[in-house]
């Protein structure tokens, strides 16, 4: 049952909790990330390697740290450092109060909640490849919630901490030279691939299965997986929204794209929470 109260009180906090927005700070990551090139630099004949390394070193330091504390202390400090990890990583809150400036401002930009950067960050705009740049809102969505559960699931708070790591070297404010970007690219791409294709599977199942379906089967797989796995969850995403509805209504564009969000977290969790009584989790 760990596994389900980490998940718990980590959304709890996160919806109840208004300032722990501000306390996800992005300047963190990016401190430590330069200060781990600058040791480590000289360890490296490319920097790809140089970045993808901290992504392993953070998973095994992170699992070294809470066996110790485990072993060494009690259960409850590694499963307030797990806690603690899970919420840093995990964003719906956050995400959706930042679709609600866009809502309300029009042009996020303008908001004075949000520095610039994390709404950059979070929301990741300048991904979208799409004629209709709102669908983006959909691929955001599993960046800031999906990938963070799936990654979790799978290798604990530090797996999902080592995804957030290599995401914020690519949507992050950090300059990263392009040939490290382009196989740092590929590797997420592949990261991301699962994650993505449940959470199509999870709109489906909240929403409109045929839809779905056929939007699905007519986007053409490219050879670029990265972008394959953008503009699959933001086409379809759009098409769920959209239909026999008013394209230029932004206010209702995204309540609906939120609701379908939100509906799809639902299915998530309640699988999730099959799984754990069933015993595939602790």
């Amino acid at each position: 049952m760990t596994t389900a109260f980490l998940i718990i009180f980590s959304l709890l906090i996160e919806y109840i909790y208004d300032p722990i927005s501000n306390m996800k700070d992005t300047h963190v990551m990016q401190s430590l990330i330069e200060k781990y090139k600058e040791y480590f630099k000289d360890y490296f004949n490319n920097k790809y390697a140089l970045y993808l390394f901290f992504a392993v070193l953070v998973f095994i330091l992170i699992n070294i740290i809470i066996l110790l504390v485990d072993l060494i202390l009690h259960p409850f400090f590694s499963f307030l450092i797990n806690l603690i990890i899970l919420v840093y990583c995990l964003r719906p809150g956050e995400f959706n109060k930042i679709i609600d400036e866009v809502k309300l401002l029009g042009d996020v930009n303008k908001s004075k909640n949000f520095e610039i950067k994390r709404i950059n960050y979070i929301f990741a705009g300048n991904l979208s490849n799409l004629d209709d740049d709102r669908g983006i809102i959909f691929y955001s969505s599993t960046r800031n919630i999906f990938n963070v559960l799936f990654w979790f699931l799978i290798l604990g708070p530090a797996g999902a901490l080592a995804y957030i790591s290599i995401d914020f070297m690519l949507n992050g404010s950090m300059k990263i030279d392009s040939q490290s970007k382009k196989k740092l690219k590929h590797v997420i791409s592949i990261i991301e691939f699962i994650p993505i294709h449940l959470t199509l599977l999870s709109f489906a199942l909240v929403d409109d299965f045929e839809t779905c379906k056929k939007n699905w089967q007519s986007i053409s797989k490219k050879k670029d997986l990265y972008i394959s796995n953008i503009e699959l969850i933001n086409t379809i995403g759009l098409n769920l929204v959209i239909r026999d509805n008013d394209l230029n209504n932004d206010d209702f564009f995204y309540t609906n794209a939120q609701m379908i969000i939100f509906r799809a977290l639902l299915a998530w969790l309640s699988i999730i929470m099959l799984l754990i009584f069933g015993g595939f989790f602790i």
